[in-house]
């Protein structure tokens, strides 16, 4: 499957600015939006690359006024098949 442009973009700003080196650790924020589910993508796709020393985590926090944004965040984070942890707050 070919590579999309936006992860191509990415691909370029994270060579010419150096923003991930071996060993980092990444959170990423999911929000169930389209920039952040396009970020987690992006990442699932990069770790299966060879020679990438980096780890990331997605992770949504539950607030009750989300509940719905959270369901479909979740259906389409399983239907993409990625990782994602969710926080729910006491």
């Amino acid at each position: 499957m070919p590579q999309p442009i936006l992860f191509s973009l990415i691909d370029k700003v994270v060579y010419d600015y150096n923003l991930i080196q071996d060993g980092d650790k990444i959170l990423i924020g999911a929000s169930g939006g389209k920039d952040s589910t396009a970020l987690i993508e992006y990442f699932a796709n990069r770790v299966k690359r060879p020679n990438c020393n980096f780890e990331y985590k997605a992770l949504a926090i539950q607030s009750d006024f989300q509940k719905i944004l959270k369901i479909f965040l979740i259906s389409g984070m399983f239907l993409l098949k990625l990782l994602m942890w969710i926080l729910w707050p006491d």
